[in-house]
């Protein structure tokens, strides 16, 4: 009691959570992710720590890559060595050269599979932990952001970063890190090499490197302007795809999928596509380049190689120097791919960055400022002063006009007006959302940060109009709020939301949220973990206050009739088990359970019912009184302010009355706004008699012709840009088919042309041998010579097939995309609610899965075909010259496919970890991002950090199956150097006992060993060929994935028009268990009939079943058992589409897209591209909006910002009403769909849609009784079951339980 009486009064407890603080560093973005590790601990106190931290993993990591890179120069001296010896006439020396250099090369082997392992592990690891906290640092960094941040760019794009680029940072500054250093090392050794070799020739041969560093210089440059551009790109196609996955109820209604798919595919997968061509372009040039500058150092080195040879060049000497730049330069092609990764991360990590260190206007992490609790007998008022104000996304248009207010501290004072005149916007002023001075500001971190995301040029619609300066002060207990500290303040103030947002958890944890900042903040992971009898007194309290809390917010006789009660899990997402009116009621809760000095409602019950409602708003004024509580309603349901101390009323950003309800309802009163908002038909029946034209049109027609006589596209509307489906993932392939052929064709070509190049390499060092100078120069310029035709021949054969099948992966992963995303949209409801379904998981998922696939069929595909080849080719040209030679390879490349095929598998099992763990990870953030006006009103962004890091960062990366990983790889690399000794060993004795020529040797050892040495690199591409593998069942599990809700039976379409009405309705003892809760029973086995021409509506309290009776109706779920007839059909045996297609569906929370207001009108039509101006403005009139598109700059094609946030929720609302009467539907399904309006437009809107529903059939539901009481038939529900049905004057005559909702209404 005491901690209550503490949190009541204002003094806070202390937060055992740490204050989150902003990351900064001055490290270049290079070594950015470097800033992100721990201290170093110390080696004594904590060696596992100390050996387990980034900076040594990646000191060993780079050592050990260092040393490991020397093998391969050390073994071209051991080639030139042996070779020297094996040219001798004396057997002897033959074979002792053979024995020492078999034994040499068993040591180097050992050292290289030891140092490979090493670093390999080490980079990995490393690169895993980073990314771990580089993911924490990047949510502990967004999540504090402004609001201004959000209305900018999208949340999609923000879980795109948060999965895919994080992801490619792991990869690219982990183990390719590694064997970017490794190859590096390699490099720099062979130089040393050569110039210790022959440092004539290694000059000659080095004005090479050169030319080949100013090619990659010129080409990276373009290479990089390219990829910053499908960047942005990329990142909008993430942003819709979002949008999409959040709202499937509303695109499987409409059929909006082909729309959404169409545009994907002209506005940003065209476009990708075009830049594709220019990458790929500039990839495969530079991969041909660096092939065909491999062979010309066999061109150039022979040449001045024989020439030296004549001034005393030993010839194992030339040998080495030409095999350390042939190796130099196809090490340069080997680290592309890896080079290409990192490059990539340290891109992204850019990206990352300026996101991370980004100082928003308003931050959170800034501790200074009044702390309210500190201060002693302070009062909750509230005034605003002179406030202009605009938000960053409509920066033109104000929102609030010059606006002073004054509120005293303990009074209820409410706001009304119309949709869209400011109410809203108090809230978010009040509890500092927006600064009214910096919302249309942007700084230059700001411009930076939209350049390397989605819409560099968003802004620059608004360049040629007067931006609005905002200007004003707004203050709180008497202090300007830009002086109280951020977290201070909203742990005074609490907000339920016109559309309130649960977090995916208990019933109980989502009450028990709400005590963040007091003593009794919850923290489930801690408190429910910590059993002492103190730990348990203190959650015996918690649990009281949220008991209390529901019952005050009328909420816990339904939530004890869950089936855990308050223990029942319920969905963060759109799609959960609670209905609109129970969730409102939860987060009423959720903010009396903190016992706030100020209580903001926001529409907080507009989908509450009545008597409900009553309930809750005495239950609040009981709670002011006895607690002096500043109470703030902002209403449209002029009922619920009656008892307002103060009624301030708004119109287009002004206050235009202020007054009792009493003294604004006075007909004497000058100013009649208000009196037009509490007796709107009085109004309208006025306005009616003057300008008859200008209240109600004609409803909107769109002409259709049968559904039996039009080609229906798959998804619901008439086939568009968007390809065909896909049946399986496989397709993606068939479709470049002949592209990716040709490559491979090409990719087996250039692989062979290494095993032409070992023939000639055997020729030739037997040529450059001879002893007479004269035959032996002319022999040499003779191979110089081919050497230089095969060097432009793969040059030009790699550069097409490395652009050929780089642009197949970029094809195939775009598709896949897409694919994806039409596949996951047309999935039933209940899928979107299963545990790893959410939409962040699958956002993610959609942009990675399909990423996985595109980057292994690619250059790494590219390597693996040459491999491929190449291995085939020298077998045969192997036994072709000699078979004792030949048979030395097979148990060599048996032993190191063995051992590649163990690492691939543990390989498989660590990526399957971690992928897992960055799924969940994904859907935590994309939570996250998607409430954060829920987190930051309750400030728990700290509390959403710590939580991460407990679920996620804390736990410890499995490392057995990486180990293995490790080892087996290293192995793979060593056996080029154990087959090196081996191939010394007995190449010598073949030489020396006369069974093999020496050119045959040579020609066979180098294919072999080159064979060999590419192949163990291409182990080092198994994790991308993992992540393939797992990505591509992953997206074939989704387009095979069959929806649950075709049609049972075969059933020819019946023909349906708009001038033939339906027959009608009839639920046959329907019943229906949600499939996340089927031990509930949201229906109870009700029958009723729905005759066409006529209205029906659905009333209760919340959670009766209206909603699901919609649900139903359009198959979002599957009855239990019963069945629903339209017009004698069974509708499980009509196709999905079809049965939708004659509906019209105005949802409870108003759905739109971020993209212009007439994009979002004209997907309500079965035919968008032949909707007419006049129908939008017909269909706008009616719906109480026109007058507001065409105030607006752009008019119809203003662009309404991320999910229509730009509006007001009663302007939204009236556009998703427009939509729905555009599409002209013979069922009309009208879900609470007038609750954000205010009176006048509810009662505009209200006969409009009578008016509208002449010829069809049309369902309400309502909580507001009088938008249904000239319903022909209202149906009244408790629990599933109809327990009333009637007129309204006969249900009132029955004086049953409409009787009493009536009543409390009145």
């Amino acid at each position: 009691m005491e901690s209550a009486n503490r949190v009541e009064n204002g003094t806070l407890g202390a937060i055992d959570t740490p204050p989150l603080t902003a990351h900064r560093s001055t490290l270049p973005n290079a070594l950015y992710i470097l800033s992100f590790a721990p201290p170093l601990p110390s080696l004594i106190r904590d060696p596992s720590g100390f050996s387990g931290h980034p900076f040594i993993l990646y000191g060993v990591g780079t050592l050990c890559a260092t040393i490991c890179g020397v093998s391969l120069p050390a073994f071209d001296m051991m080639f030139g060595y042996w070779t020297n010896g094996v040219n001798s006439t004396d057997r002897s020396i033959v074979m002792a050269r053979g024995n020492e250099c078999g034994w040499l090369m068993l040591m180097i082997g050992l050292v290289t599979w030891l140092t490979f392992a090493i670093f390999q592990y080490c980079f990995t690891m490393a690169g895993s932990k980073l990314s771990n906290s580089l993911r924490e640092e990047y949510l502990a960094a967004i999540i504090v952001q402004d609001q201004a941040f959000y209305d900018r760019i999208g949340p999609g794009e923000v879980i795109s970063r948060s999965s895919k680029d994080v992801s490619s940072v792991r990869i690219g500054l982990g183990e390719r890190l590694g064997y970017l250093i490794w190859s590096t090392s390699l490099i720099v050794t062979a130089l040393v090499s050569a110039f210790a070799r022959a440092p004539r020739l290694a000059g000659i041969l080095l004005c090479l490197i050169p030319i080949i560093f100013s090619f990659f210089g010129i080409t990276g440059y373009y290479f990089d302007k390219v990829s910053q551009a499908s960047d942005e790109i990329d990142g909008r196609a993430s942003t819709l795809i979002e949008q999409g996955l959040s709202s499937v109820r509303i695109i499987q209604s409409f059929s909006i999928g082909s729309r959404l798919l169409a545009k994907l595919e002209s506005d940003m997968f065209r476009t990708l596509q075009s830049l594709a061509i220019r990458i790929n372009a500039i990839k495969g040039l530079q991969m041909g380049v660096v092939y065909g500058f491999g062979f010309i150092v066999y061109s150039l080195g022979f040449w001045y190689g024989s020439i030296s040879i004549t001034r005393g060049l030993a010839v194992g000497n030339l040998v080495t120097t030409i095999y350390n730049y042939t190796n130099l330069f196809f090490a340069f092609a080997a680290i592309v791919p890896h080079f290409v990764a990192t490059s990539s991360a340290v891109q992204s990590l850019g990206n990352l960055r300026k996101q991370i260190e980004r100082r928003p206007p308003i931050d959170v992490r800034d501790q200074s400022g009044l702390h309210l609790e500190q201060i002693t007998g302070w009062q909750p008022s509230v005034e605003l002063e002179g406030v202009t104000f605009a938000y960053p996304g409509l920066p033109t248009k104000k929102a609030l006009d010059n606006i002073t207010i004054s509120i005293g501290a303990g009074q209820f004072t409410a706001f009304v007006g119309r949709s869209g005149s400011g109410k809203s916007t108090l809230a978010a002023l009040l509890l500092r959302m927006y600064d009214p001075v910096t919302a249309t500001e942007i700084t230059s971190q700001d411009r930076a940060i939209l350049e390397s995301m989605s819409d560099p040029n968003k802004d620059e619609s608004n360049s040629a109009e007067t931006i609005v300066i905002g200007s004003g002060v707004v203050r709180f207990a008497g202090h300007d709020v830009r002086n109280v500290n951020i977290t201070s303040l909203r742990h005074q103030i609490a907000v339920v939301q016109q559309n309130p947002q649960l977090v995916s958890g208990t019933v109980f944890d989502n009450v028990a949220i709400g005590l963040a900042g007091t003593d009794l903040e919850y923290r489930p992971d801690i408190d429910l973990a910590d059993d002492t009898p103190k730990t348990q007194a203190r959650l015996d309290a918690i649990t009281q206050r949220v008991e209390d809390a529901l019952r005050k917010a009328q909420a816990w006789d339904f939530v004890s009739q869950l089936p855990d009660g308050v223990k029942t899990v319920v969905s963060g997402g759109r799609t959960g088990v609670l209905s609109g009116g129970q969730v409102q009621r939860v987060a009423i809760a959720r903010a009396l359970v903190r016992r706030p000095r100020c209580l903001v409602l926001d529409e907080a019950t507009s989908a509450v019912s009545a008597d409900t409602e009553m309930e809750i708003q005495m239950a609040l004024l009981r709670e002011q009184r006895d607690r002096g509580m500043t109470l703030i309603a902002i209403a449209h349901r002029l009922s619920t302010v009656v008892a307002a101390d103060r009624i301030i009323v708004m119109s287009a950003g002004h206050i235009v009355q202020t007054g009792t309800y009493d003294e604004l309802l006075d007909p004497s009163c000058p100013d009649q706004t208000f009196r037009s908002l509490a007796l709107p038909h009085l109004f309208q029946n006025e306005s009616r008699k003057v300008t008859p034209q200008s209240t109600i049109s004609a409803p909107v027609t769109v002409v259709q012709q049968p559904l039996a006589s039009k080609e229906i596209h798959p998804s619901g509307h008439i086939s568009e840009i968007s390809p065909r489906p896909f049946p399986s993932a496989k397709t993606a392939f068939a479709n470049i088919k002949f592209t990716f052929g040709i490559s491979v064709l090409l990719g087996m070509v250039g692989g062979s042309t290494f095993v032409v190049a070992g023939w000639m390499t055997g020729r030739t060092i037997v040529s450059v041998s001879i002893s007479d100078f004269s035959i032996m120069r002319p022999a040499a310029d003779r191979w110089s010579l081919w050497f230089l035709i095969l060097a432009l021949a793969a040059a030009l054969v790699v550069s097409t097939q490395a652009f050929g099948i780089e642009y197949s992966g970029d094809e195939i992963a775009r598709e896949l995309r897409r694919e994806s995303f039409r596949a996951l949209i047309k999935q039933e409801v209940a899928f979107f609610e299963r545990k790893d379904s959410g939409s962040g998981t699958l956002t993610a998922a959609i942009s990675q899965h399909p990423a996985n696939v595109g980057n292994f069929i690619g250059l790494i595909l590219s390597q693996i075909i040459s491999t491929g080849s190449n291995l085939i080719a020298t077998l045969i040209m192997a036994f072709v010259l000699n078979w004792r030679l030949a048979v030395m390879v097979i148990p060599t490349l048996a032993v190191n496919t063995s051992a590649g095929y163990i690492n691939f598998k543990c390989h498989e099992k660590f990526e399957g970890g971690l992928n897992r763990k960055t799924d969940m990870q994904s859907e935590y953030i994309s939570e996250a991002v998607n409430s954060l006006s829920l987190i930051s009103s309750l400030s728990r962004e700290a509390e959403v950090v710590r939580e991460f890091k407990a679920k996620f960062i804390g736990g410890t990366i499995e490392t057995r199956w990486l180990i293995t990983c490790a080892w087996t790889l290293g192995f793979c690399q060593a056996m080029l150097d154990f087959f090196g000794g081996l191939m010394f060993w007995w190449g010598a004795r073949q030489i020396a006992r006369g069974t093999a020529e020496r050119a045959d040797v040579f020609s066979v050892l180098e294919s072999v060993l080159t064979a060999v040495y590419i192949s163990a690199k291409i182990f080092t591409y198994t994790g991308d060929f993992t992540r393939m593998k797992k990505s591509l069942e992953i997206i074939d599990s989704w387009i095979t994935r069959v929806p649950q809700m075709g049609p049972i039976t075969s059933s020819a379409p019946a023909e349906y028009s708009n001038d033939k009405a339906t027959q009608g309705i009839e639920f046959d003892r329907v019943e229906l268990r949600y499939p996340s809760r089927p031990q509930v029973l949201a229906l109870a086995g009700i029958s009723l009939k729905m005759e066409s021409n006529k209205s029906y509506a659905f009333c209760g309290t919340s959670g009766a079943g209206k909603s699901s009776v919609l649900a139903i109706l359009q198959r979002f779920y599957e009855a239990t058992s019963g069945r629903i007839l339209l017009d004698g059909r069974d509708i499980r045996h009509l196709e999905v589409d079809e049965l939708r297609s004659q509906m019209g569906y105005v949802s409870q929370e108003p759905i739109l897209y971020s993209m212009s207001i007439r994009w979002n009108l004209t997907c309500g039509s079965p035919m968008p591209e032949s909707v007419t101006n006049e129908q939008l403005e017909d269909a706008c009139r009616q719906a109480c909006i026109l007058d507001f598109i065409q105030s607006l700059p752009h008019g119809f094609d203003t662009e309404i910002g991320m999910k229509g946030g730009q509006l007001s929720g009663g302007q939204k609302q009236r556009i998703c009403i427009a939509r729905a009467l555009i599409r002209d539907p013979q069922i009309l399904l009208l879900d609470e769909a007038t609750s954000a309006l205010d009176g006048e437009s509810e009662a505009r809107v209200q006969e409009a849609l009578e008016n509208a529903s002449r010829g069809r059939i049309t369902v309400h539901i309502a909580h507001r009784l009088s938008t249904i009481r000239k319903a022909d038939v209202i149906f009244v529900m408790e629990l599933g079951s109809i327990v009333e049905s009637g007129t309204h004057e006969e249900l009132i005559a029955i004086g049953g339980r409409y009787r009493e909702l009536v009543d409390s209404q009145l």
